[in-house]
C-alpha cells in the first residue's frame, strides 16, 4: 500500500485512495481491482447501501445524514469518490453554509467519511500531491480540490 504523502501525476487516472490489496474496512481506501470489477450500477448499489447502514447510526445527526446523504448523490461511481463543495452541500439540502460545514466536520470526526485535497506540489509543478486531510478548515486546504470518499465502502464492494 502506498504513503498517503506520495505523489501522483497530473491527469493520471490514478487516485491515492484507491489501492491495491486488500484495505481494511474502517477507512476510506479502496481496493482498485475489486471496484473495476464490479459495474457501475453495483457500485451506485453499494454507495446506496452504506447510506442505509448509516441512517440507522443513532450518533449521526439529522444534519449530518442529510450531508451525507448529498455526498452519496453526488458519489461518482467512476472517480470512486465525491466532489461536492461544502457550499454546494449546503445549497443542496437546504441548510446554512455554517449548519452544513459543522455536520461535514463531524463526518469526519466520526469516521464516516475521509477527504483528500491536491494542490501543486512545492518542490515539482508537474505532480500533484495528495494526502488525507481532517480538519477541512485549515489555510492550507482553502481553494484546493477536495476529493470525499466514504468508509466503509469496501467492504460493501467485496460483498456485491
Amino acid at each position: 500500500m502506498r504513503s498517503i504523502s506520495s505523489q501522483i501525476r497530473r491527469g493520471g487516472e490514478d487516485r491515492l485512495w484507491f489501492v491495491d490489496g486488500q484495505p481494511m474496512e474502517n477507512h476510506g481506501l479502496i481496493d482498485r481491482s475489486s471496484w473495476q470489477s464490479i459495474d457501475a450500477r453495483a457500485r451506485k448499489n453499494a454507495v446506496w447501501k452504506l447510506y442505509k447502514i448509516r441512517l440507522r447510526d443513532t450518533a449521526l445527526t439529522p444534519t449530518e445524514k442529510l450531508v451525507l446523504w448529498a455526498l452519496c448523490d453526488t458519489f461518482n461511481t467512476a472517480e470512486g469518490c465525491s466532489r461536492l463543495t461544502q457550499r454546494g452541500v449546503s445549497e443542496m439540502v437546504g441548510v446554512h453554509r455554517s449548519a452544513a460545514h459543522r455536520a461535514f466536520k463531524q463526518l469526519l470526526q466520526k469516521n464516516v467519511i475521509w477527504v483528500f485535497a491536491s494542490g501543486m506540489g512545492a518542490r515539482d509543478p508537474n505532480t500533484w500531491q495528495e494526502h488525507m486531510i481532517r480538519n477541512v478548515g485549515k489555510p492550507e486546504h482553502k481553494n484546493k480540490a477536495r476529493y470525499i470518499t466514504l468508509v466503509g465502502l469496501q467492504l460493501l464492494v467485496d460483498t456485491v
